[in-house]
């Protein structure tokens, strides 16, 4: 995969992945670690994804004061960690299902 004149590696990844911005990976993984985290101890993994939703909106109120051109993107990379801790934590649940792992709700 060549990068061609002027783009970085980073650049030809998000490109051939038809990535929305370049942070999508790590919302990703955060929401893997979210969906990891709940099937070990699931209030907590709620925490952390309620906390990274607190977060991103405190980072577009202040983002918009601070530029006026600013477009607020929170709500979206929230979504992009939410969905992929719930397809983390169903696999994980139906795993317990058949009783590979055992996910402990409180």
């Amino acid at each position: 995969m060549a990068a061609g004149p002027g783009k970085t590696k980073v650049d030809a990844v998000q490109q051939w992945l038809r990535l929305r911005k370049n942070t999508v990976i790590a919302h990703w993984l955060y929401g893997g670690l979210c969906g990891a985290v709940a099937a070990t101890f699931f209030p907590a993994g709620l925490s952390m994804l309620t906390a990274f939703g607190v977060w991103e909106v405190w980072n577009d109120r202040n983002m918009a004061r601070r530029c006026l051109d600013y477009k607020p993107e929170g709500d979206l990379d929230c979504w992009e960690a939410a969905c992929m801790a719930t397809v983390v934590f169903s696999i994980l649940f139906v795993l317990s299902l058949f009783g590979l792992v055992s996910i402990r709700w409180c």
